[in-house]
């Protein structure tokens, strides 16, 4: 990527034929990730009854019956979703950011995970990416059913839907409208969120270092947005915003694994603010901040990958080694 930037080749050329190994081995894998035996099970589930099991969201679940109709392996269906996920997010950043900077650090940090891991949120994440790209234009009238859309496939991307936008406006009726819609999401979907943080709360044991990662991610993006010449100007709100939001997230995660979620879905929207900022404001980054932003989008993902190989070894799917799906049988 930063190779093709260099020689100057379009965006449209040189992001994708960079992805192209990230890409082949999500595509490629089998059983690898954590969470995909139980998306593997759901899929077999969902073509034995024909109907929802009501185990994921309603709209993923409906995504799920209408791929698994197609007469390919389990594991080729888990990388028809990934392939969406993956023409969702180059569309929706290359379209947002002039120099694809803020997209390298989302696909170092949330790529291998969103596509090789957790299914659901990576498609709504990504869904929410197309919606910021309606929003950053007048008038944005598909943000909010994109935004619904996305909810449909894990229920937390609305949230970061609400947070996005009223971080973006920094109006009042931003907050009216969280207030409903999070009224809305929690008696619709309560049993599911309560269930889903009970099980995860008997899985984890906070410590003072939970969370770190990403809180020091977070205040990385955020200090060099703000000391920036060009795009730190008249967005102090924003990241004041945005700090706090990170240090409340950080606060969660040591009670709850909910927090870590949290924090993963804060600096997303970090990542997200900070692209449709500096093209609404219609200027990019100096060329310090950028290979500021560039190195925090190695380092960080070199971490990640760290933690990744270091995966408990009892796990069904660990992310090493690595299967292809023809492998994992």
């Amino acid at each position: 990527m930063m190779v093709g930037k260099w020689l100057r080749f379009s965006k449209f050329v040189y992001v994708p034929i960079g992805a192209m190994p990230m890409v082949f081995l999500s595509l490629a894998r089998g059983n690898v990730g954590v969470d995909t035996p139980n998306y593997v099970s759901a899929i077999y589930l969902l073509r034995m009854n024909g109907d929802l099991i009501e185990y994921f969201e309603p709209l993923f679940e409906r995504l799920l019956l209408l791929v698994g109709q197609l007469p390919v392996d389990d594991f080729v269906v888990l990388a028809i979703i990934s392939f969406i996920t993956t023409i969702l997010l180059l569309f929706s950043w290359l379209k947002i950011e002039e120099r694809p900077l803020i997209l390298f650090v989302v696909m170092s940090q949330f790529y291998v995970d969103m596509t090789m891991n957790g299914i659901r949120y990576g498609l709504a994440f990504g869904l929410v990416s197309l919606a910021a790209l309606s929003l950053i234009r007048r008038p944005s009238l598909l943000y909010w059913p994109i935004i619904a859309l996305g909810s449909g496939i894990q229920v937390t991307s609305g949230f970061l839907g609400l947070f996005l936008y009223l971080i973006h406006h920094m109006k009042a009726r931003a907050i009216v409208f969280f207030i409903a819609f999070s009224c809305v999401a929690f008696y619709l979907f309560g049993d599911h969120i309560l269930i889903k943080l009970s099980d995860n709360q008997t899985l984890f044991k906070p410590s003072l270092l939970s969370g770190i990662v990403p809180l020091v991610l977070s205040m990385s993006l955020l200090i060099v947005w703000y000391r920036d010449k060009n795009v730190g100007r008249q967005a102090f709100g924003k990241i004041a915003i945005l700090l706090l939001l990170s240090f409340m997230a950080y606060g969660v995660s040591q009670y709850s694994y909910a927090g870590l979620r949290l924090q993963l879905l804060i600096v997303f929207m970090i990542c997200l603010v900070m692209a449709c900022h500096q093209k609404i404001a219609g200027v990019g980054f100096s060329r310090q901040s950028s290979i500021l932003i560039m190195l925090i989008g190695i380092f960080f993902g070199l971490l990640k990958i760290r933690n990744f190989a270091a995966a408990d070894e009892y796990i069904a799917a660990p992310f090493i080694p690595y299967l292809f799906f023809w492998e994992s049988y």
